[in-house]
């Protein structure tokens, strides 16, 4: 739809005051439940193998087919995208201060603020609800170490305004992704793009698997380090 027609819908949010949409309440979102026939038999198989966690067939090809999927060469699935980005903030040796959008689950911030890292909020752009990039590079000081935005609504950031930044002050660059497995961004699926994005698999999100989230990135280096945290250190047997 043109982008003046999609700036009225999100003004005419009910969380902004206006009409609610729905007779009942929607919290964020009612969830896919998918073919019950194919989950009781994936469920039943889970069970006659007796391998119920620890990196089973599952979750192997569950991380195949979302590569597949977006694109991108490394997937790591988490027990839930907080953790994710937890980790993905302390494999990529992030310190001292992250700007994020004053405007997000409050997750985006606990999971760099249990790392002892000073979140730092930035405002949004009203046409998108997602980080304003001049107004998060006006806040960049000598302590920040990376930008953490999110692609609210499923609606992708400035990510080429926000990579420019973050190139030229040498930052590291998350995208939280909860939103928006699915959604692409000229041309590209979601998942590509800056150091690392994290997706959330929350019984709440367009896909799900009751819990979950899932680290994408390009970076081989950051991929192998993340599947050892999630591993206890353990390398293969």
């Amino acid at each position: 739809m043109p982008d003046t027609e999609l700036q009225q819908q999100r003004i005419r949010l009910a969380l902004a005051g206006c009409a609610k949409a729905f007779a009942s309440p929607l919290y964020v979102g009612r969830p896919n439940i998918g073919n019950r026939e194919q989950l009781h038999a994936m469920l039943d198989d889970m069970l006659d193998r007796r391998w119920l966690s620890n990196n089973g067939r599952y979750v192997q090809g569950f991380e195949r087919r979302v590569s597949d999927l977006l694109g991108v060469p490394y997937a790591v699935a988490f027990c839930n995208a907080t953790v994710a980005l937890e980790c993905a903030a302390r494999a990529l040796g992030l310190s001292g201060e992250v700007i994020v959008p004053s405007y997000t689950f409050i997750a985006t911030v606990h999971s760099l603020q249990l790392q002892g890292l000073t979140p730092v909020f930035c405002d949004i752009e009203p046409s998108t609800h997602c980080l304003d990039p001049d107004r998060a590079e006006s806040l960049i000081t000598s302590r920040t170490s990376a930008i953490s935005a999110v692609h609210l609504w499923g609606c992708p950031c400035a990510i080429d305004r926000l990579q420019d930044i973050a190139t030229r002050h040498g930052l590291t660059l998350l995208f939280d992704a909860a939103h928006a497995f699915g959604a692409s961004y000229q041309g590209r699926m979601i998942g590509n793009f800056g150091d690392a994005e994290i997706f959330s698999f929350h019984a709440t999100k367009f896909m799900n698997s009751f819990e979950g989230g899932m680290v994408t990135t390009h970076n081989d280096e950051l991929a192998a380090r993340l599947r050892l945290m999630k591993n206890f250190g353990f390398n293969g047997e």
